[in-house]
């Protein structure tokens, strides 16, 4: 695996960032969605079809990493709980407005 080289055009993304501007500390939300689905093609009716775990992915917009692919999540506002914030960026990244959400981790 090769090692992440910051371009120029990220270099100067990077150098007008305000990192004032954002309230500390910051909370973030981020998702693993799994969902197990049908793999290819079902062809024979009276086969039961394979299935495979799959995880959902975003290809990110902005830097870091613009371009890559990351789970969905986001920065909590202020007047936000975890739960709150994960629905909301889970919509605003995918579209998805209607998983089941369980926090992990604790």
């Amino acid at each position: 695996m090769s090692l992440y080289e910051m371009g120029a055009e990220e270099q100067a993304y990077l150098a007008k960032y305000d990192i004032t501007k954002y309230e500390r500390p910051s909370v973030a939300a981020d998702m693993a969605i799994f969902s197990i689905m049908e793999e290819g093609e079902h062809e024979n009716y009276r086969k039961l079809p394979q299935k495979a775990l799959k995880i959902l992915l975003i290809k990110r917009g902005n830097y870091p990493f613009k371009g890559y692919w990351a789970l969905p999540g986001g920065f909590c506002r202020p007047d936000e709980d975890v739960y709150t914030t994960a629905r909301r960026e889970l919509y605003e990244e995918t579209g998805v407005d209607a998983a089941y959400l369980q926090l992990a981790g604790i």
